[in-house]
């Protein structure tokens, strides 16, 4: 997700460049993603500078109207009675309803979903049968995952 400076940046230009006070301009923005999953990366930035950066942060975020989906897609899509539950499991990670397992206020990816011991391992989960769909575009657009969050180092 952007930062939220850039969003207010974009908010003042545009007013600037259509000479409009409305919001953006009076221009109609989209803006798609699961903003309670995707924060920011604030290089050695603590959890309260992500959330800060987050557009939800923003003032501009009152007057934002909020559309949710109406339809689980990927369990509609696959059927799996997995998918089911890893697609409930997000919901509940951003409803906050998923408490951390440990101390230090983590939550671990077993609560979540299916963690894998090597890459070889992921790819052939993502992609099984890769060889003979390759040039599949619609089946490769149904791959995908969530990366996990960088961990930036101060070197």
């Amino acid at each position: 997700m952007s930062h939220k400076a850039a969003f207010e940046a974009l908010y003042v230009t545009l007013k600037d460049i259509r000479h409009k006070n409305n919001t953006m301009g009076g221009m109609t923005m989209v803006l798609a993603g699961d903003f309670r999953q995707t924060l920011p990366v604030i290089p050695r930035g603590t959890r309260a500078d992500k959330i800060q950066a987050c557009l939800k942060s923003a003032n501009l975020w009152y007057g934002i109207q909020r559309l949710g989906p109406r339809t689980r897609m990927r369990f509609h899509l696959n059927g799996d009675p997995s998918s089911q539950q890893f697609a409930d499991n997000l919901l509940k990670l951003g409803n906050g309803a998923i408490t951390p397992d440990n101390q230090d206020g983590c939550i671990e990816m077993q609560s979540i979903g299916r963690v894998v011991k090597t890459e070889q391992v992921l790819k052939e989960a993502v992609f099984p049968n890769v060889a003979p769909h390759f040039i599949d575009y619609s089946w490769l657009c149904q791959k995908q995952f969530l990366p996990q969050e960088t961990k930036m180092s101060a070197s």
